[in-house]
């Protein structure tokens, strides 16, 4: 019986787990969701500056002051900028809303499942001190004397481990040091390890001053050839502001997601 409530007890455990883990996989995709939104935010308003430069080059086209040649470059941009939001797009609706309302319910559960198979444990110790052995047979005469009767006989052996007189304070210890364990565990903490949580928080810590230095160096660039006139230098202002819009666009989603990693990590906690 002892054996049986424990397995139940780590079944319930185990549901209580799993529907934990899947939560978590929630709580990433709100960590994905809003990096993804932000970097969709960029590349939407850069979309209107994009439209007019596209129609200023066709209008040198008409006008003949540019080939169609030289136009291709930038209706290539363009044309990649509307990919990169149909692609952010596409990602924001394959996400699933997250729903953490179940996790302190969930961890409830799995902290009843681990305290009842403690006790379960508990008793197979005590158990485990005990020895119950019982043997039987039959003692008859195999010289042919038939008026020989045949005798049985049982024996029952009960043996004692001496250390059963102390597995009662053991078990109490035991139980208490696991449920004071099990109280330490935060609900976010049982379902996100702290441990992964920082190790890619500095990832992308070191990936956002990289391209927080980039998009700086842009903008420098760009503020640079503000006032230049020649065409040449236009062309080469269009090609950084395009490149401009990526770094932003990047630097917005590392920012959302680092943002996101610290509030889970500070929960965790």
């Amino acid at each position: 019986r002892a054996t049986v409530a424990r397995a139940e007890a780590d079944c319930r455990r185990h549901k209580a787990q799993v529907a934990m883990q899947a939560i978590a996989q929630q709580l990433k995709d709100t960590s994905a969701t809003r990096a993804i939104a932000a970097r969709l935010a960029v590349y939407e308003q850069a979309q209107g500056e994009a439209d007019k430069l596209l129609a200023t080059v066709q209008a040198d086209v008409d006008a003949r002051r540019m080939t169609t040649q030289e136009a291709i470059s930038t209706r290539l941009r363009v044309d990649e900028l509307r990919a990169q939001i149909a692609q952010a797009r596409r990602e924001l609706a394959a996400l699933p809303s997250a729903d953490t309302e179940g996790v302190d319910g969930l961890l409830a559960q799995y902290r009843d499942a681990d305290a009842a198979m403690e006790k379960a444990d508990a008793k197979l110790r005590t158990i485990k001190a005990y020895d119950v052995n019982v043997r039987a047979g039959v003692d008859r005469s195999l010289d042919g004397d038939l008026e020989d009767k045949t005798r049985y006989f049982a024996v029952v052996e009960l043996g004692v481990n001496l250390g059963a007189l102390w597995t009662g304070s053991g078990n109490k210890r035991s139980s208490a040091g696991r449920a004071r364990y099990a109280q330490t565990v935060g609900a976010l903490n049982a379902i996100v390890d702290p441990t992964v949580l920082k190790a890619m928080l500095d990832v992308e810590q070191r990936r956002l001053t990289q391209i927080q230095a980039l998009s700086g160096d842009l903008d420098k660039q760009l503020a640079a050839l503000s006032s230049a006139e020649s065409v040449d230098a236009k062309r080469f202002r269009e090609t950084i502001w395009f490149e401009a819009v990526k770094a932003k666009a990047e630097l917005a989603y590392l920012q959302a997601h680092v943002a996101t990693l610290t509030e889970l990590l500070g929960a965790a906690k």
